[in-house]
């Protein structure tokens, strides 16, 4: 950055000249990334949630009452069940299924260094009382765990998300996609909003 605005990109240590800059990293990412200002410093104390993905193999189809069932009870490990082959049945051979439970947790954690196997049990166990069947069926599971998954919205720092969300505050600075803006959108919201900042960047070149 110069004078408040993008001037290139420095990669392996040659500096590409641009005129605007459109990055996908995750804000607080972004925050160690940005040179010549610290105009985008604070987006540095923003924070995801970390979570375990449990991808657990099924024999049949439709065995949850639709694509997405919440599941707010304390009790339960996962706050969300996806069965995607309701909507995308070619993510699994005919006659199977994959249910992919979402659990909240922090890295290195009991859930984060918990195997995939136990994970798996874990929810098998839970998920009997919204699929009786769902144990004979059952045909195993892969596990994701990934440090940065959806936004933690804290009081601490909601002014600045709110003037964040209209714009970054560097001239030719443009922060998309779901970790870079740092919002919980769907993949579909992910791509009408990048044409329009995209639209916004050809108006200001």
């Amino acid at each position: 950055m110069e004078d408040g605005r993008v001037v290139g990109v420095r990669v392996k240590g040659v500096v590409q000249e641009a005129s605007a800059v459109v990055s996908t990293a995750p804000v607080h990412i972004l925050a160690k990334l940005v040179q010549g200002t610290d105009a985008v410093k604070h987006l540095g104390k923003f924070k995801y949630r970390p979570m375990a993905l449990v991808n657990m193999r099924f024999e049949g189809r439709g065995l949850l009452p639709n694509v997405v069932t919440w599941a707010p009870e304390r009790h339960l490990p996962f706050f969300r069940l996806t069965e995607a082959t309701w909507s995308m049945p070619w993510l699994a051979p005919a006659g199977k299924t994959t249910i992919n439970a979402d659990i909240g947790c922090e890295v290195g954690d009991s859930i984060w260094t918990m195997g995939d196997q136990q994970l798996g049990e874990l929810c098998l166990e839970t998920l009997q009382a919204v699929i009786p069947t769902a144990r004979r069926r059952y045909l195993g599971c892969r596990v994701m765990r990934t440090p940065i998954a959806h936004p933690v919205f804290l009081r601490a720092y909601e002014e600045d998300r709110l003037a964040f969300e209209q714009a970054t505050p560097v001239k030719g600075l443009y922060s998309i996609g779901r970790n870079g803006e740092f919002a919980h959108i769907l993949m579909e919201d992910v791509y009408w909003r990048t044409v329009k900042r995209m639209r916004d960047l050809s108006a200001d070149l």
